[in-house]
């Protein structure tokens, strides 16, 4: 039986050995590959310009301020030529109200007369004729005598109410776009505002030092 010098260990079952590449010995260069960063790949993002996380292009106010120009050139004259129309309209109800009114009037004095109306008999005898009842005592009034009679129609006449007519352009854009010189001049500004804000917006190229 061979005796060894040194006394024999025996494999525990239980132990759990590590992996086999867990023992293995890693490259040096392998390590300095993976602590230290490339340094092609740290160049090319030092380069590459940072961009913000947002960027407001200036040509939205060239574009706002042409469609605003252009909206206001278009709905203030229409809204003038609307207010027009709508004074129109309530002068000509004036008028029919006057109307309407002026004939009712005219209706009943004439039903009064065509009835005889003891007042207004009375009241026709003393304007236009200079007469009274017999027991009556006119008074009368010496500034009076020798006046015309009195005009009987003109008490009938209704009054007219007239509507407020429209009020002047106030402010400057209004007078420019109501004035038929100005107007294209507002209407080619708000085009070409429109076209500056629709032109691509410009980047700047990262220069080479």
């Amino acid at each position: 039986m061979l005796r060894y010098p040194f006394p024999m260990r025996t494999r525990d079952p239980h132990r759990r050995t590590p992996p086999e590449w867990a023992s293995r010995p890693v490259p040096a260069d392998v390590c300095c590959v993976t602590d230290a960063a490339d340094p092609t790949l740290s160049n090319d993002e030092a380069d590459r310009p940072r961009r913000p996380l947002f960027r407001v292009d200036p040509g939205w106010l060239f574009l706002c301020s042409g469609i605003s120009l252009l909206a206001a050139t278009v709905m203030i004259p229409a809204l003038d030529d609307l207010r027009q129309a709508e004074w129109n309209r309530d002068r000509a109800r004036a008028v029919e109200d006057y109307r309407k009114q002026r004939l009712s009037n005219y209706s009943q004095y004439l039903e009064a007369v065509r009835n005889e109306d003891r007042s207004l008999v009375v009241s026709l005898a003393a304007t236009q004729l200079n007469l009274a009842p017999a027991d009556k005592q006119p008074m009368l009034d010496a500034s009076q005598i020798g006046l015309p009679p009195v005009d009987v129609l003109s008490a009938l006449e209704p009054s007219l109410a007239h509507p407020p007519s429209p009020p002047p352009p106030r402010s400057t854009l209004q007078k420019w776009a109501t004035n038929a010189r100005t107007r294209p001049w507002l209407l080619g500004a708000g085009g070409l505002f429109i076209l500056i804000g629709l032109m691509p917006a410009s980047r700047s190229r990262p220069r080479d030092i």
